[in-house]
This record gives C-alpha cells, structure tokens and sequence, in this order.
C-alpha cells in the first residue's frame, strides 16, 4: 500500500503503520523522501506501541537512519503475528526553514 505526506515544517510526522501480506510474517517497506529541504534533516523513527514511544531507527551499522537531501532506502521492520503487531513510521524532520518535502512510504501489503 502507498502512504504519502508532505512535511513543511519542524515536527514529527506519522507516515504509516507498516502491514505485511497475510502469506508473510515480514514487515518491508521502502520510503522515499524528496523536495525542498530548506536545510532540514528527517530523522526516522519507528514505534512498536502505537506511537508512545518512538525509537530512532538504526541502519546495519548502528549509526541513526537520517535523511537531509532527496533519499531514497528499503527497510525490513522484523517480524509479527499479526498486523495487530505492525509497526508505525514516522519522520522527524528539524532544521528546516520553508521546507516542503514529499514522503512516500509503500509497505508490502
């Protein structure tokens, strides 16, 4: 499914809650940010309890996924029993000065 969102200003924004396939028990998707980005950087976060608490996403290395220009990446969110468990996505974008940046979030469901 596609989920798209502009971001125009500093805030932390809710992209999508991540569903999987019902023959699959992996959450995928692939975010792609593009626009103005008025000096802003997106930091991705990621929250496994409906949005109480989000966590900074991590790449292979451990270092914070951000993004401060046109990006692009694929994620895999790790594994549940039910959509119940899904995952939600957001970008926290700071810095930013008339920033205008179109998220696109496709999950694999």
């Amino acid at each position: 499914m596609r989920h798209t969102q502009t971001i125009t200003s500093d805030g932390d924004y809710s992209l999508a809650t991540v569903e999987r396939r019902a023959e699959s028990d992996s959450y995928m998707a692939t975010i792609n940010a593009a626009g103005t980005w008025a000096g802003g950087t997106i930091t991705w976060k990621i929250s496994f309890d409906n949005g109480a608490t989000k966590n900074i996403m991590k790449d292979e290395s451990g270092s914070n996924v951000t993004s401060t220009a046109d990006d692009m990446f694929n994620c895999n969110l790790g594994n549940g029993g039910t959509n119940i468990d899904a995952p939600i996505i957001y970008a926290s974008m700071a810095g930013s000065a008339g920033a205008s940046v179109v998220v696109t979030l496709v999950d694999n469901n």
